[in-house]
């Protein structure tokens, strides 16, 4: 598997670049839209009035609306370049349609088949991105290819200056054909991008169980669910920039343990309805509020109507309103750089703040100098829209694409991120659609509604978004699971223990589950070892369904129960090499082992009661297989089961009874959430003693 020979923060480069070319698109119709209402040639073949300009201009958001819901469908089943793929099919067919219309209808189909394209496309690119980048540059990354927006509008200012020159249909007809164009520069490159899905059903427990920061393993989870091992190791290394497989040996293990385990905990459309340890829906409102934010803000309308406002509110000719775009566009390209600094820096919330503070001034004093209607107010109000634009992709314009697949939960990310998209895309139609009739009607009083707004954001931001700004999406999980205080207030605590120096991920605490379930030693199985590939080190875990002896099933593991009185090595490198070949995770054997080095030389997971030299060939031969079986040990009664989950890593082996698997799901969050807060009590000086009592004592 070869991506254009990238590989590591140069690979992370290309990925940034493909999301930049959907955002170009994103940015390519908002500019070009609004210098074509304008235009003469247009104007006579389809007499618009402002109505029927806000309806045909509005419909490309519709479009966006349903392409969205289809993410929020099927983005689970269906891989992210898969969707940004035909996203860019029906962006081209909907270019087309409209470059070739002498009819309203055939223009407005036109824009609705493009708009379901950019709908595809925005729902998926920037959580493409986010699964593939680091928690310490990932919005910056999302920053960068956001500023890839302005360069879509800024080429459509240019063409739309350029075509004022010429006459006649090529004015119209090009600038939108040149959409096609763009969309199939996209495709092309997605091709040799690797594939970023959460597969169906997506993963649960990814937020309970993972012991490192896994967010580059994001993009192979789907590989993994199609049992496409190795091209999962290839994108893996290839993120990480190694050809060592043992690099990426612990990502690929916890990435499966999180995939068998959510297996059992499938999620449905009512389930997002009910309350849940992580608070998903409370988190999937905020995700659709931070959406829709942007739209009432007001940068819709200026984004489509640039010229139009320019032209309609301000006076301007035609020539320098195009030119005053093109101004606009240079300078809110050079203003969204700076984003990539402040975004990781001053943070997500801080921003909305800050941002919302100022538009709303800059728009109060826009309707204030548009009320006096001077040459001289005229030019103040320029002024301020350029001001505009600077505080809002400081803010909004990075933030909103960076938070959304931030705050959503991994089991809910496709639906969520369709629905804030949807509501995103739903809200910027109504906008598209009522302000030129509202600047036609009430005029400068339509920016005094968009400075109330601004306004009212700020203490709807400061009560209920915690900032996510460098926080693992694990840890933003933890932030909510907090029932003793605000996700505000938890995800400030989590910034002050990192600014400390502690190390924060999440643990897998399965054995004190189970013991709170009240299966005896927290399903421990006494005294099996990790031999190999090392020796009780490294971050090697195996997770899977038991299999009680010799031909396995793919990603099951291998169980083999000797009897006590054996001391002979049941188990040697030929049988892992044949276990390994048939796709086992790892061999648990109940006895005995030999070969060690061969073990290890496959780079083989066997955990063991013993190790030995001599063969077991006369004394001990397979008498049963899948079916029940005893630990031999004296001191505990412990069986293990065809279909029970094993885990095993340095500490030693746990068994989950199949029945058990469930409720060891639902109380997870609680251990762990119990277990951090001690941890942070005891760095505080407190007791042993008095953290248990206080943090343990009601579980």
């Amino acid at each position: 598997m070869v991506y254009l020979n990238l590989r590591g923060k140069k690979l992370l480069a290309g990925i940034t670049i493909s999301s930049g070319l959907g955002f170009i698109l994103f940015g390519y119709d908002n500019g070009v839209i609004g210098g074509l209402l304008t235009a003469p040639d247009f104007e006579s073949t389809f007499n618009l009035d402002s109505t029927l300009q806000g309806v045909v201009t509005s419909l490309f958001e519709l479009g966006c609306f349903f392409g969205s819901l289809v993410t929020a469908v099927a983005g689970g089943r269906l891989g992210r370049r898969t969707l940004a793929h035909l996203g860019t099919l029906s962006i081209t067919i909907g270019a087309l349609l409209q470059a070739s219309s002498f009819s309203v209808g055939q223009l407005m189909v036109g824009r609705i088949i493009a708009g379901i394209g950019l709908g595809l496309i925005s729902s998926n690119i920037a959580i493409w991105q986010s699964e593939t980048a680091p928690a310490n540059v990932r919005g910056t990354l999302v920053a960068c290819s956001l500023s890839f927006l302005i360069v879509g509008q800024l080429l459509a200012n240019l063409i739309d200056y350029g075509m004022n020159s010429y006459s006649g249909p090529v004015t119209w007809r090009f600038p939108i054909a040149f959409q096609a164009v763009l969309a199939l520069l996209m495709s092309a490159l997605l091709f040799f991008m690797p594939e970023c899905k959460l597969s169906t059903p997506e993963i649960l427990l990814y937020c309970t169980i993972n012991r490192a920061n896994n967010e580059q393993s994001a993009a192979p989870r789907y590989l993994i669910m199609k049992d496409r091992i190795e091209e999962t190791v290839e994108v893996l290394q290839a993120l990480k920039d190694t050809n060592d497989r043992e690099t990426v040996a612990a990502e690929i293990a916890e990435i499966k343990e999180a995939l068998l385990l959510e297996l059992n905990s499938r999620k449905s459309w009512t389930d997002l309805f009910k309350s849940d340890k992580v608070k998903s829906r409370r988190r999937v409102i905020i995700a659709c509020i931070v959406n829709l934010m942007q739209d009432l803000s007001g940068s819709t309308p200026i984004a489509y109507y640039t010229t139009f406002i320019f032209q309609n509110s301000v006076g301007f000719s035609r020539h320098l309103s195009l030119l005053m775009s093109i101004f606009l566009q240079l300078w809110f390209l050079l203003a969204s750089t700076l984003t990539w600094w402040l975004i990781e820096r001053v943070g997500r919330r801080r921003l909305f703040m800050l941002s919302a503070c100022c538009m709303g001034m800059v728009m109060a004093v826009v309707a204030a100098m548009l009320a006096v209607n001077t040459r001289t107010s005229g030019i103040v109000a320029v002024v301020m829209i350029f001001a505009y634009q600077a505080f809002f992709t400081w803010g909004f314009m990075g933030g909103v694409w960076v938070y959304g697949p931030e705050i959503l939960p991994l089991e809910y990310r496709s639906k969520g991120m369709g629905l804030a998209t949807a509501t995103l895309w739903l809200f910027s139609f109504v906008m598209v659609e009522i302000v030129p009739s509202s600047i036609s009607n009430i005029g400068w009083k339509t920016y005094i509604i968009f400075a109330v707004f601004n306004f009212s954001f700020i203490p709807i931001i400061y009560l209920f978004f915690p900032e996510t700004k460098g926080l693992s999406l694990e840890l933003v999980d933890l932030a909510f699971m907090d029932d003793s205080m605000s996700p505000v207030k938890r995800a400030k605590e989590l910034h002050k223990m990192i600014a400390s120096g502690e190390e924060l991920t999440l643990r897998t605490e399965v054995a004190d589950a189970l013991s709170k379930l009240g299966y005896a030693h927290g399903g421990f199985l006494c005294d099996l070892t990790m031999y190999s590939p090392t020796m009780q080190s490294g971050k090697t875990k195996i997770i899977g369904q038991a299999y009680t002896i010799d031909t396995v099933p793919k990603d099951a593991i291998l169980f083999i129960s000797v009897p006590a009185h054996i001391i002979n090595s049941v188990y040697g490198g030929l049988m892992s090499m044949r276990a390994q070949l048939l796709g086992a995770k790892g061999t648990i054997v109940d006895g005995r082992v030999r070969d060690l080095q061969e073990h290890r030389d496959l780079d083989y997971p066997v955990f063991a009661r013993g190790i030995g030299t001599n063969a077991a060939a006369e004394v001990c031969f397979p008498s049963q297989i899948n079916v029940p079986v005893r630990l031999n040990s004296a001191g505990q009664e412990a069986w293990i089961r065809p279909a029970d989950i094993l885990i095993g890593d340095l500490n030693g082996v746990v068994c989950i009874p199949r029945e058990a698997l469930k409720s060891c799901l639902d109380i997870l969050p609680d251990i762990v959430n119990a277990d951090t807060k001690c941890a942070e009590d005891i760095l505080k000086g407190q007791s042993f003693a008095e953290v248990l009592r206080k943090h343990k004592g009601k579980l």
